[in-house]
């Protein structure tokens, strides 16, 4: 008895595990996501972020398992909320991948997607009790701290105003996903979570002068529409105590934070800024960068209503969108060089739609509307204090994300998509009932499912309607004139530098630009030296795709094709020919 005593009293004296080997999985999952972030970092070469990326992506999956984070069986969890859309859309995305022209660029969009899923499914099964209040002090902490960066910014210089990312539409759309969480944390009112709502109202002050200055109207109009939601969601599901007692628990966190904003707007003297870029979204429809988006957004939906069913695959778009935008860099620079924002379309859900269809638009729209379905059937459930205002927020940074989306090309990256996919994750964790050992999410009733599905389909029938319509406008619009022409005309001697320029000129005679977007090849001929295709700017600015070689002696002549699309996908095919004379030596094969 003594010996059995004494080796129990050994066993309870023990160390329990310490902190880190009992919370591996959070600091994997905030790692992950940290390391996404960091891979939009301007300063970052390309190299570097794509390893930062497959080291956030591979490194965290292969946590989740070894972590045993599921708790109930695979058969309950696919009943549950959008999981049966996720998984799908998992899978449509490897067909998407295998079916992209360029496999690097579509293995890159995959890593980002698995990350997303992984970031997801990790939080939403893996974070307990404390962890979801580290978790959200850590990713508060982390917004806040990025955010400082621009304020610097902005003692310096007045314009540019970029973060670390280099760019303010990525860093407006970083502080949208961040917002809504942290207003929702700020205006609670339970006397017990004094020291999260203090925090939570500083990380309000700091991210809505940041989001100010990031002067990026899409995160202005995504977190309007957060706010909105919060807004309902706080007069919907606020406890009876709310509602019997004074408003002044909920009245006087909204005025500290009304209060505090305010202040930083006048004393930092962000006033002119924002009063300058707001004006501008009244007159959006006389703003060029508007109608420039209104042209990317137009040519994605034709691009994405010649492959309506499949798509172009996984990462195509950035690839080869000049053929219908004629805008921003041409294949092989793109293949070469990389590229950024300009050959993006600047709206997530009409790109995405053109690299997986009509198939991928409605699994991903379904997936983000059965997840806010799911939270809002579960919120009446959740226990009031840090959780409920917790799962609100993340609902209404659900929908900003998607509001803002629509405008924004940032979710095309690892860094806010998986910080967004990562809210939605804590927001499911969130809503588990603590008091009973019941797994994440209620089952789904089939109504939920049906909802998503018809707004994934709306979605998709609204993207590939649009595309298809601009289509169908081409038949009854009269064409423009498409040419090749030559320099030297005519002829040359062989070992002579030959250039091959495309010209179109719309129905009024005005000249448009034919790079990046013109396909050339040579029907005859030899050429030596071929720079293949490049950019010709002319006298009139425009930029137009040319084909540029040194004549080789043994051929009569040299011709080079070109094929253009138009604005309404109608195809132009020019050709020229350069008559080859005997040359010198240089010009010999």
């Amino acid at each position: 008895m003594d010996s059995m005593s004494s080796s129990r009293s050994r066993a309870s004296s023990a160390p329990s595990p310490n902190w880190l080997s009992n919370n591996h999985l959070l600091i994997g999952l905030l790692a992950a996501v940290i390391l996404a972030i960091l891979s939009e970092a301007a300063v970052l070469p390309a190299a570097t972020s794509t390893v930062l990326l497959r080291v956030a992506a591979l490194g965290l999956v292969v946590l989740l398992t070894t972590s045993g984070v599921y708790q109930e069986d695979l058969k309950t969890a696919l009943r549950r909320g959008p999981h049966p859309f996720l998984i799908a859309l998992l899978a449509w995305c490897v067909f998407a991948a295998a079916i992209a022209p360029y496999r690097a660029h579509a293995a890159t969009e995959l890593l980002r997607i698995l990350l997303c899923a992984a970031v997801y499914f990790g939080a939403a099964y893996g974070l307990r009790g404390d962890q979801l209040r580290t978790a959200v002090g850590v990713l508060l902490l982390l917004g806040s701290a990025t955010a400082v960066f621009p304020f610097i910014q902005f003692s310096t210089r007045t314009h540019d105003i970029m973060g670390m990312f280099g760019n303010h539409e990525n860093f407006g759309s970083f502080v949208v996903v961040l917002l809504p969480v942290a207003i929702a944390l700020a205006v609670q009112n339970d006397p017990a979570e004094e020291k999260m709502r203090l925090g939570a109202q500083v990380a309000v002050v700091v991210l809505g002068g940041a989001l100010l200055l990031a002067r990026t109207r899409s995160a202005w109009i995504g977190a309007a529409a957060s706010l909105l939601t919060l807004t309902f969601l706080f007069l919907r599901f606020s406890g009876p105590r709310v509602k019997t007692r004074s408003k002044s628990h909920l009245v006087s966190p909204l005025l500290i934070v009304t209060l505090g904003f305010i202040l930083l707007i006048i004393v930092g003297e962000l006033a002119p800024l924002v009063s300058t870029r707001a004006a501008s979204i009244s007159r959006v429809m006389d703003d060029s960068s508007f109608a420039d988006r209104l042209h990317r957004w137009r040519s994605a939906a034709r691009m994405a209503s010649e492959r309506p069913i499949t798509g172009w695959g996984l990462g195509a778009f950035p690839v080869i969108q000049g053929r219908w935008t004629h805008q921003g860099h041409d294949v092989e620079r793109v293949l070469q060089e990389g590229t950024g924002h300009p050959n993006l379309a600047h709206n997530f859900w009409v790109q995405w739609a053109a690299e997986t269809g009509a198939v991928g638009l409605a699994l991903h729209v379904a997936v983000v509307a059965a997840l806010v379905l799911s939270l809002l059937r579960a919120l009446p459930t959740v226990a009031s204090g840090f959780r409920k205002p917790l799962v609100m927020g993340c609902i209404a940074t659900a929908i900003g994300g998607f509001v803002d989306g629509i405008g924004a090309p940032s979710y095309n990256y690892p860094g806010v998509s998986s910080l967004l996919w990562l809210w939605m994750g804590i927001g499911v964790a969130a809503s588990r009932d603590v008091r009973k050992n019941i797994p994440a999410l209620v089952t789904a009733r089939p109504t939920t499912w049906w909802m998503a599905a018809a707004m994934g389909t709306a979605a998709a029938l609204l993207v590939i309607g649009v595309g298809y319509k601009a289509r169908l406008d081409g038949r009854s619009q009269p064409r423009g004139s498409f040419s090749v022409i030559t320099v030297p005309p005519g002829s040359a001697q062989a070992g002579t530098q030959a250039v091959w320029i495309a010209v179109y000129q719309d129905p009024s005679g005005t000249p448009l630009p034919t790079t990046p977007g013109t396909s050339w090849k040579m029907t005859q001929g030899r050429l030596g030296s071929a720079e293949s295709v490049i950019a010709v700017e002319e006298f009139t600015g425009v930029e137009r795709s040319g084909w540029r070689g040194r004549l080789l002696r043994g051929s009569p002549s040299v011709t080079a094709t070109a094929t253009y699309w138009d604005n309404y996908s109608r195809r132009y095919d020019a050709s020229a020919t350069v008559m080859v004379e005997p040359g010198t030596a240089n010009g010999s094969p």
